[in-house]
Formats: C-alpha cells, sequence, structure tokens
C-alpha cells in the first residue's frame, strides 16, 4: 500500500507477548500504519471502542479474556473493521469458529511478516470496498432529499442517479418539467456536484428577456454595435467562463438565435455583436424547457436541438415524464427515464414532421376539392 495512503490506516494489535507485539507494531509503522497495542483483552476493548481502528490482529490467548469474545465484541461495536486472528495453539475447529465469528484471516505463529503483510492489504482493501457498498445502498435506499430536492420515490430515485452521473461529464443537459416542478433545484444540482462547482452558475429565463435583448446577453456587444450600446458589454457566456450556464425556458428563445448558439457550443469560440475577433468560452450549458421535446422540434424551437449539441443529457421529470415516454416504443422507455437518446428524439422529430407534412397535404387536396365543388356548382 501507498505509504502517504497508510497514513489515515490505524491498527490495532492484541498481544500478550511483548516481543511479538513489538515486533508487530514495529514492522507495521515501518510500512506507515498508524499502531495501537494492547496486552489484555480488556485494554483492547478500551481502545476500541475509544478509537477507530481500520484492522484488528488479534491473539486468541489473552490471560484475561478469551480471543473468539473479544472478536465478537469487535465484530457487533464495528462490523466494518477486519480482524486477522494469531495464535500459537491453532486447530481447524478453533479456525472454523474464528471465521465463524468474523475474522478475516487465520494466522498461526509462528509466522514472518512477509507473510502477513500481503494480508494487512487485503483486509483493508476489502473493508473499504465493503464500506464504499454499504454506502451507496444506503444513499439508495433511504435518500430522501439530494441538493434541496425532495422526494424517496423510485422515480426520483432514478433521477438521483441520473444526476449524480452527469455531473460528472461535462456533456450539456436539456430538463424537462412543468411549470413548478423543481427543474432550478436539479440544475444546481447538477452544478454543485460537478467539477464545475467552485466556477460561476450563471442563469437567465429567455421568456424574461425582450427577444431583442436576448443576443446581446449571451454573447455581449461591442460600443456602438447599436443604438444604446453606449460601452463594451460582457455576454453570460463569458460571466460563465470555467462554470455552467442555464438557459431556462429554452424553448421560448428566438429561432434566429439557433445557429449562432449552436456554433458556440461547438467550436467553443464565441464573438460580441459588432466584433469581428471571437474569443475562446468554456462553460456548460444546462438547458430546461416546460415543453414535450418533439412538440419543440414541430414548432420549430430549438430546445432538444441545443441542449444536445456535443452528445447531451437529457432528464425528464414530473409529469411531463410519462407523456415523453409515450412519444417512443415502449422499448425505449427504460432509457428514456435516465437519458435519451439523440437516435430518438431524431425519430420522434421525423415522425412528427412526416406527420405535420401529411395533414397539410390532406387539408390542400381537401380545399382544392371544394373549390372545384364550388366553381361547378357555380357553372
Amino acid at each position: 500500500m501507498n505509504k502517504n495512503k497508510a497514513q489515515d490506516i490505524r491498527i490495532l494489535v492484541i498481544d500478550d507477548e511483548p516481543m511479538m507485539s513489538d515486533s508487530l507494531r514495529r514492522h507495521l509503522e515501518e510500512e506507515g500504519y498508524a499502531v495501537d497495542t494492547a496486552a489484555t483483552g480488556a485494554e483492547a476493548i478500551d481502545l476500541f471502542d475509544g478509537g477507530a481502528h481500520h484492522l484488528v490482529i488479534c491473539d486468541l490467548q489473552l490471560p484475561d479474556m478469551d480471543g473468539l469474545t473479544l472478536l465478537r465484541h469487535m465484530k457487533d461495536s464495528r462490523p466494518t473493521t477486519e480482524v486477522i486472528v494469531v495464535t500459537g495453539y491453532g486447530s481447524v475447529q478453533t479456525a472454523v469458529e474464528a471465521t465463524k465469528a468474523g475474522a478475516f484471516y487465520f494466522v498461526e505463529k509462528p509466522f514472518d511478516f512477509e507473510e502477513l503483510s500481503p494480508l494487512v492489504e487485503k483486509a483493508l482493501e476489502r473493508r473499504e470496498l465493503m464500506a464504499e457498498t454499504a454506502n451507496m445502498l444506503r444513499q439508495l435506499s433511504t435518500r430522501a432529499e439530494y441538493f434541496n430536492i425532495i422526494g424517496s420515490s423510485k422515480q426520483m430515485q432514478t433521477i438521483y442517479e441520473t444526476i449524480e452521473s452527469v455531473a460528472k461529464s461535462d456533456a450539456n443537459v436539456l430538463i424537462v418539467g412543468e411549470s413548478g416542478t423543481g427543474k432550478e433545484l436539479i440544475a444546481n444540482a447538477i452544478h454543485y456536484n460537478s467539477l464545475r462547482a467552485k466556477k460561476p452558475f450563471i442563469k437567465v429565463n429567455c421568456a424574461a428577456l425582450p427577444k431583442e435583448l436576448i443576443e446581446s446577453e449571451l454573447f455581449g456587444h461591442t460600443k456602438g454595435a447599436f443604438t444604446g450600446a453606449h460601452a463594451d458589454k460582457e455576454g453570460l457566456v463569458q460571466h460563465a467562463a470555467g462554470g455552467s450556464l442555464m438557459l431556462d425556458e429554452i424553448a421560448e428563445m428566438p429561432i434566429e438565435l439557433q445557429p449562432k448558439l449552436l456554433r458556440v457550443l461547438q467550436e467553443r469560440t464565441c464573438r460580441k455583436i459588432g466584433s469581428e475577433k471571437s474569443c475562446p468560452v468554456d462553460f456548460r450549458l444546462i438547458t430546461s424547457t416546460n415543453r414535450l421535446p418533439a412538440d419543440a422540434i414541430r414548432d420549430g424551437y430549438s430546445c432538444a436541438t441545443i441542449a444536445r449539441a456535443n452528445g447531451g443529457y437529457s432528464i425528464a421529470h414530473g409529469p411531463l415524464l410519462e407523456a415523453v415516454c409515450r412519444e417512443v416504443r415502449s422499448a425505449h422507455r427504460r432509457r428514456l427515464a435516465v437519458g435519451i437518446s439523440e437516435t430518438v428524439w431524431a425519430s420522434v422529430a421525423r415522425q412528427r414532421a412526416r406527420t405535420a407534412k401529411r395533414d397539410r397535404a390532406r387539408r390542400a387536396v381537401g380545399e382544392r376539392r371544394s373549390h372545384r365543388a364550388g366553381r361547378l356548382a357555380f357553372r
């Protein structure tokens, strides 16, 4: 084990033979571990109950207590602490009893430290793995609040898992949900659980900005670029440098801004209004909408296209999750709940476009027939 990592590990050695106890302590300290020693069961219990030992090396033959009794006490008190049992009076029955009581391994005296050292490392690795697994299961089964998002249902647990997996990436994110269902809370959780957490998190509601000002707010402008531009101004994409930019109600963004925002996402450069010079930008885009993405695509809005540029994710929650799921075949439903692929979105868009085109064609045919019938009647 790395010595820097070993410094955080505390080991308790329990043996009534001073030479054995001192020898183990010396070898373990040379490996970088912090070591406590005890010569009796009572002393061991005091040290164990008052400390935070990651591993115990325990002799079964103690002057005041049976080693198996001590072993059971330690495993009952802290099940994650591993115990390696050593004894000079080994037998198959004793080894079986020690294993049943929770011992990690049974070693007979005399032994070389070279034999014990790999066992120490394996026991510590097992303890760390079991602690991580228990912590993960506890979070998944009992988590009712996550970054101020309250909910313990299976659907909410799925959203929590999605947030954690999405946050660690740097992909763009689209959050779909009705107004008032906590889309901004999900955005907060994604940003503050990501590697950009210590950088700015800039938020803007596209529906609250006049359409003629959105471009200036997003990308900035130079002095004299338009009437009222009395000074240079940095855009929100520059203010979000190193952090995240949330565009709330992205479906309300003017359609003519789609190409410019998509270019910024793809090229990672931005040009202010009135400037001929492009400057690099570094931000993560988080968008939200209360529209079904397929409806936005059909109506010419930008939410799905922009948010999924550069391989983004989608998170649907609330009643809209059920509506989104109904838009594709049931084979896609599980995948949809934790992030919808670009292929699925494209399939939905094509299907909606074909339906709209067919409806328009039918209406046109009906109008022509009505017009022809009117002309015949007039004659």
